[in-house]
């Protein structure tokens, strides 16, 4: 059944260059493999089975099914050639529930790059909201590159969504998300909490301190360290400490 709402300009995406035209199959969620050519469906498996054989995958063998399937979504989703049209066409076809917060935040970063053949306005913003829902309902096991890449995307996409947008930096927040953000992140988050004119001032105050530990400041690359103050000096958020190094960091990178 899910071979027949494949648009045939996405057949050379999903067979040739993914997984799944080599046979691997796809992931749903009740465990059993998509009925793609070469792959092999649960019900083909079960023929195959003895009659004390359970007539289900078992833990470890769905989680690994599950796992690879994720990795064949985020190879499609990176295809080059996909237009921002066929790129949402595509996410349609591999539908929102089955994508994982890592597929997710790709999506939206690609959505924001891929803007030759630009959707249709309406288009767009109806799989903005989807990825939007899909991303509060996967809250939970979503941490600092993840919010990084999808407030960046919307920050290029030049779109709002202050329920979403809320519900990230509350996560953010959390002492156990906070330390995931890596220099790369940090640069990206700021610029894109200053481009959407997000002044939380608690949250950029947790994140300079963060910034400024030494294995964070350390990593940072001119562009992610201009990035950076570029976002504090735009938001009016003074943190001192932050600044100071960022000058520091950037003198030694000049020398």
């Amino acid at each position: 059944p899910w071979v027949g709402k494949i648009p045939e300009h996405l057949l050379p995406v999903i067979y040739q260059n993914s997984a799944l035209g080599s046979g691997s199959g796809g992931y749903t969620d009740q465990g059993q493999t998509l009925g793609l050519p070469g792959s092999v469906s649960h019900a083909q498996q079960s023929q195959h089975r003895g009659p004390n054989e359970k007539d289900s995958l078992d833990d470890d063998e769905q989680s690994w099914q599950k796992s690879q399937w994720q990795k064949t979504i985020n190879q499609m989703l990176v295809q080059p050639s996909l237009k921002q049209k066929e790129l949402i066409d595509l996410i349609e076809v591999i539908g929102v529930v089955q994508m994982s917060p890592i597929n997710v935040s790709i999506a939206f970063g690609r959505l924001a790059k891929c803007m030759g053949k630009p959707a249709p306005p309406q288009q767009l913003n109806k799989m903005i909201e989807k990825l939007a829902m899909r991303t509060l309902a996967l809250l939970n096991q979503i941490y600092g590159r993840q919010i990084a890449s999808i407030l960046h995307a919307f920050a290029k996409l030049r779109m709002d969504h202050q329920k979403l947008f809320s519900a990230l930096l509350k996560r953010a927040m959390h002492p156990n998300v906070i330390s995931t953000f890596n220099a790369q992140d940090v640069g990206n988050l700021s610029w894109a909490l200053a481009s959407l004119e997000i002044r939380n001032e608690e949250f950029m105050v947790m994140l300079a301190d963060w910034a400024s530990s030494p294995q964070i400041l350390k990593k940072f690359n001119s562009q992610e360290l201009a990035n950076t103050a570029w976002a504090y000096a735009n938001l009016g958020i003074k943190c001192s400490g932050l600044m100071q190094e960022i000058a520091s960091a950037a003198a030694v990178q000049k020398a």
